[in-house]
């Protein structure tokens, strides 16, 4: 009689031989399980397709071409002068005037709403401005390149901007996102772009301020990273100096670098304050806004590393400046010894005459000392 093969499946209670219909039980297998009487059939990649359903991610909404505008934030100078481009702006003969310009919220004095004039739109689009942080960026909602060129050429004169950053930073740093009006019934981010809502003036912008102080967040960082990479790169060689025993930094070297990263991380933590979320506590749903934006950027974790590599950086330079110290003040050491050795040398004739008046005094001094007690013995002798 012919051996027969079978297989059990224990998660899906069958039974069966190799190339015939699988028998499905009531239950799982057991001692007194039952058989149903109705024969199943599997076909060989069922098992394959159930598990491309269950983790097929479902398709969303918005697709690529529903995003017709885009916002462009530019990280330009370390600062802006928001109330001297507010000045320009009032003056008819500068680049600035057919641009209305405001602060929207007494909470928000650190962002400058812009907007064309009315008399100056040439194409009737519903959104079309940009908005400038004192912190030397800019964000640009449905506005072209060339309209862009024009603000960002004007805006970097002396009289607006300070420390004007690299133009590699600029170009490297630049974030596009593109955003369509009431796709969602919130505004929010999906999908790489930015979901608004139909609202009225004051409310959209306050909620576009929002959006761009997260993109303004996004590309400072972007910019401390870079020069953090610019940073480490001398401790690169720094490391290799030190596990192959050659000389390191001197004490002033080191002193110069912890100054340097002391002044990045103040830089990075305490000197602004875009990163920070008490502009919005009056506006919960501006604050929800800001957040997700900062979510979407990994804009915690990212500050967390970028905080890490400062510490890993300092603890690397105390390190080496405890060695320097300690070989210093064992050369120090060693120095002391080596002198006092040679003095001992240049005055040896000196210190071997000392030696013989202090050997003759010295047995004098006995000698005296002799005859006095060999006289005292006479005398109580006589007695």
């Amino acid at each position: 009689m012919a051996t027969r093969n079978f297989v059990i499946r224990p998660k899906t209670g069958s039974i069966g031989y190799f190339g015939q219909p699988f028998l499905r039980f009531s239950s799982d297998l057991s001692s007194d399980a039952k058989m149903t009487k109705e024969f199943e059939t599997e076909p060989k990649d069922a098992t394959k397709e159930k598990t491309a359903k269950k983790h097929k991610r479902k398709q969303r909404r918005i697709k690529a071409s529903t995003y017709k505008n885009e916002t462009v934030t530019k990280p330009l100078a370390k600062s802006f002068n928001l109330k001297a481009l507010v000045r320009a702006s009032e003056d008819e003969y500068t680049f600035w005037h057919r641009y209305k310009m405001e602060f929207v919220d007494r909470e928000f004095d650190h962002v400058l709403h812009v907007c064309l004039k009315p008399q100056y739109h040439q194409e009737k689009t519903w959104l079309r401005e940009f908005y400038v942080f004192e912190e030397g960026v800019v964000t640009f909602w449905g506005m072209d390149s060339h309209e862009i060129g024009d603000v960002t050429e004007n805006i970097l004169k002396k009289s607006f901007a300070s420390n004007i950053i690299p133009k590699r930073y600029m170009n490297e740093e630049t974030e596009k996102m593109p955003f369509v009006e009431n796709e969602y019934s919130h505004d929010c981010i999906r999908q790489d772009g930015i979901n608004l809502t139909n609202t009225d003036h004051q409310d959209g912008v306050l909620k576009r301020i929002a959006f761009s102080q997260g993109l303004a967040v996004n590309v400072i960082l972007g910019i401390w990273e870079q020069e953090m990479d610019e940073i480490k790169k001398p401790f690169e060689s720094l490391s290799k100096d030190l596990v192959d025993s050659k000389k390191l930094w001197n004490i002033k070297k080191c002193k110069k670098h912890l100054g340097l990263l002391s002044m990045f991380r103040y830089r990075s933590n305490l000197e602004s304050d875009l990163f920070d979320t008490d502009d919005f506590w009056e506006y919960p749903n501006l604050e929800a806004i800001y957040n997700s934006t900062t979510r979407h950027f990994e804009i915690e974790s990212r500050r967390r590393i970028l905080n890490k590599n400062i510490d890993d950086c300092e603890n690397l330079l105390k390190n080496v400046e405890n060695i320097v110290f300690h070989e210093k003040s064992w050369k120090l050491e060693w120095y002391i010894i080596i002198l006092i050795t040679i003095e001992i040398i240049i005055n040896i004739d000196k210190l071997i005459s000392i030696f013989w008046m202090v050997l003759e005094n010295g047995l004098k001094f006995t000698g005296l000392k002799r005859n006095e007690i060999g006289t005292e013995k006479e005398e109580i002798s006589r007695r």
